[in-house]
């Protein structure tokens, strides 16, 4: 009899989980990205990435990340470099974030999500996908779920795809532009002199580096060209080596190009090459 009961319990025990199963619905397929319509030019997709990151209906989840907090004085002082975070949730057994943010902003180099900022040109290697309608899993074990509107995290994944695309085509574009403006200024008896405006930007860079925050290093060597793009080559020898120890090896490689451009007769002009022939191996160009 007892037997009996097991047998009755066992097969209602198994009803109530297949109606829990059954209430929770159907995992949905996977969205493979596509080429978006309306986008014509990567600058097209940065915009609209833009929008669809500035409305803020979205959680990021990392897994297996390096970082831990064991204090409240770590999470305070992770608030602190990233004022745009709402909320931090984290399980240092299972290894898993979860993070709200005010808004993400988007630069003409990547997204800069909390600790591990996406770089486009790592999606050039990469595949993502939409998993289950909800979650779109991205490089950096970095996944992004939109809360309310999951044709929104479609439309985000379609956008990435179209740089991922057009990635290395868009970069050979700026450099041939570029090596206009170099043979201008390689024509020059006088070269343009740094700026005060530059010199600050770069000495800023050089202390920046030696504390090894790299990529806030290249973001003011960027600003010093963004002053004048041809007066100071080093700016882009320094953001190469910079751009290679954070494994941007496609960046890295832009950047020594342009800086051969400028002075090709360099005394290190051997070595730079060089070194362009390492990271198109390591980048798998």
């Amino acid at each position: 009899m007892s037997g009996l009961k097991s047998i009755r319990w066992f097969g209602i025990l198994i009803f109530l989980v297949g109606m829990c199963w059954g209430c929770a619905g159907p995992a949905g397929p996977a969205y493979s990205p596509k080429f978006p319509t309306g986008i014509e030019t990567i600058d097209g997709a940065q915009k609209d990435l833009a929008r669809l990151l500035g409305k803020g209906d979205f959680r990021i989840y990392y897994y297996d990340t390096d970082y831990h907090i064991t204090n409240a004085a770590m999470e305070n002082d992770l608030k602190k470099r990233y004022p745009d975070i709402e909320v931090i949730l984290y399980d240092n057994e299972n290894l898993l974030w979860y993070i709200e943010v005010k808004k993400i902003t988007v630069t003409p180099n990547g997204i800069d999500f909390p600790l591990y900022p996406l770089r486009f040109e790592d999606l050039v290697s990469a595949d993502f996908i939409v998993q289950d309608n909800y979650e779109l899993k991205l490089p950096n074990k970095l996944y992004l779920r939109f809360e309310t509107d999951t044709d929104n995290l479609n439309k985000v994944a379609d956008d990435l795809f179209f740089i991922k695309q057009n990635w290395d085509k868009d970069q050979a574009a700026q450099l041939s532009a570029f090596a206009a403006q170099a043979g201008q200024y390689r024509a020059l008896k006088v070269k343009p002199p740094v700026s005060e405006e530059q010199r600050k930007f770069i000495v800023q860079a050089n202390a920046i580096s030696e504390q090894k925050e790299y990529a806030r290093a290249i973001s003011l060597y960027q600003k010093a060209i963004a002053v004048d793009p041809v007066s100071y080559p080093g700016a882009y020898f320094n953001m190469a080596l910079l751009s290679a120890q954070e494994h941007r090896f496609r960046s890295a490689i832009g950047y020594m190009k342009r800086y051969l451009l400028l002075v090709p007769d360099a005394k290190d002009a051997r070595s730079a090459q060089d070194k362009i022939y390492e990271w198109e191996a390591m980048s798998g160009k």
